[in-house]
């Protein structure tokens, strides 16, 4: 009588720690896809601070150049396709997009904090 209830204990014991087994592998398992996928990190407080402060600024500068570009060619297209007081509306508009767009970030980063 004491055997076959030592005997079912022991198997409830030892379905539990599988279970917590099965459990730390998923665990295990979820861990390294979100490893996988998460972005790589670079820590900004070891190495040279010009290398760390270029390899940061470089895409944002890049992202400008284009940014300008656009602007170049956009100017470009309406003042010979469309003409010169087309050209002068969308200059003369154009600051609104950059007070818009000015305003609309600066909120963004204030929330953020």
């Amino acid at each position: 009588m004491v055997t076959a209830y030592l005997n079912e204990e022991f198997a409830s014991i030892k379905a539990e720690e599988e279970g917590n087994e099965k459990a730390e592998q998923k665990e295990k398992t979820t861990e390294k896809t979100t490893e996988k996928t998460t972005m790589k990190t670079r820590d900004m407080t070891a190495g040279s601070p010009v290398k760390l402060i270029l390899l940061t600024a470089l895409p944002l500068m890049l992202g400008n150049v284009f940014q300008q570009l656009y602007t170049l060619v956009d100017a470009s297209v309406v003042g010979r396709g469309i003409g010169l007081e087309a050209l002068a509306a969308l200059g003369s508009a154009d600051w609104f997009n950059w007070l818009f767009m000015s305003v609309a970030v600066g909120f963004a980063q204030g929330f953020a904090i």
